[in-house]
């Protein structure tokens, strides 16, 4: 009788494991809007929110923009300088907020016609969570619309 309360015990232990695994991610994307450089032509930084209602943490590891020829990077601040980054961490049961003079998004090599209302197909890949596509609109206002 012991070894079969102990197999069960065990059993629960491996199934509902120790209660140190964190839950799944539930992600969410809001507020997307590029703003394109004034100094560097064809340029542009993203910004928009990531909303995580999931237990779990995720990590934004990379973009794309889904044009021709474009680059794209995971930026972030550092010593007042900004920086390519791996990746940006979504904390759970929070958000992220891809910001100015914080984590963001830059694209390289834009197609020239690209300016105020254009949109762009934007691709995020997340660790856990997948792919998640978002058009972004580029505003020449950022700081008025920002999180609209």
């Amino acid at each position: 009788m012991t070894t079969v309360m102990l197999s069960v015990l065990l059993l629960t232990f491996v199934l509902f494991g120790s209660g140190c695994r964190s839950g799944d991610p539930s992600l969410e994307i809001e507020s997307s809007q590029a703003l394109l450089s004034p100094l560097i032509i064809g340029s542009g930084s993203v910004f928009l929110n990531i909303v995580n209602s999931g237990n779990g943490p995720d990590r934004l590891t990379s973009a794309r923009v889904d044009l021709p020829g474009t680059l794209t990077e995971l930026h972030d601040m550092r010593d007042d300088k900004m920086v390519r980054t791996e990746y940006i961490l979504v904390p759970p049961r929070g958000a992220l907020r891809l910001r100015p003079a914080g984590p963001h998004i830059m694209i390289f090599r834009l197609p020239k016609d690209m300016k105020e209302g254009s949109v762009i197909p934007l691709i995020l890949f997340f660790e856990r969570s997948g792919q998640k596509k978002v058009s972004v609109i580029i505003v020449n206002d950022f700081v008025n619309n920002l999180g609209r």
